[in-house]
């Protein structure tokens, strides 16, 4: 049975399938601990060396951060916690990531906004994306129910590219016809800031 994480609580002492990504790892002799999430949560999936085959125990030796798995096991509940684990018994991998660059020392602003869409997969920024989401949501609920309509300008807006330090801004246009050249206009000089960024 394939399964998100966040529903995990439902399927105690059941085996399930969970596809996701390896955001942590570690091991200690004939144990491994894999940390998995689906971008619905979290879970640890403990791999028992004398409890799988030869190959899977191999394969977990090739994991690195961020590999695409499938994994299928046995959810438990840890004695002393409310926490939920994956006794695995098989394991896919789909694809081994390369070197992941955001390592757990500290890094500057900079450097995480140019790896903004590797650094949102962090449990920090996960959670604030949630918290975003939900603030985001109450407010146009509210804003529907007292009469008010959301309306997308284009006056003034900033497009970003890679890097957080290239901006194009877009200036409003009365006339379909203007709209249709600004868009134009603002498209080839993204495409010549991407060849700089790239060739630099």
């Amino acid at each position: 049975m394939e399964i998100f994480i966040s529903d995990i609580s439902k399927h105690l002492d059941k085996q399930v399938t969970i596809k996701g990504w390896v955001y942590n790892l570690r091991s200690s002799g004939k144990i491994a601990f894999l940390q998995i999430r689906d971008g619905s949560g979290f879970v640890q999936a403990i791999v028992s060396h004398p409890d799988v085959s030869e190959k899977i125990w191999e394969d977990t030796k090739r994991i690195t951060l961020e590999t695409s798995v499938i994994v299928t096991g046995t959810i438990t509940k840890h004695p002393r916690q409310e926490v939920y684990e994956l006794q695995l018994k098989d394991l896919n991998i789909v694809q081994i990531s390369e070197e992941y660059p955001i390592g757990k020392k500290e890094h500057g602003p900079d450097f995480l906004l140019d790896l903004r869409h590797l650094w949102l997969r962090s449990r920090k920024q996960w959670a604030i994306q949630r918290v975003r989401n939900a603030i985001i949501n109450a407010t146009y609920e509210w804003m529907g129910k007292n009469g008010f309509i959301k309306i997308d300008s284009i006056s003034g807006r900033r497009i970003f590219l890679n890097r957080a330090s290239s901006i194009l801004r877009l200036r409003s246009c009365p006339t379909a016809a203007c709209s249709i050249s600004a868009l134009r206009s603002v498209r080839k000089k993204a495409k010549r800031a991407a060849t700089s960024l790239n060739s630099g």
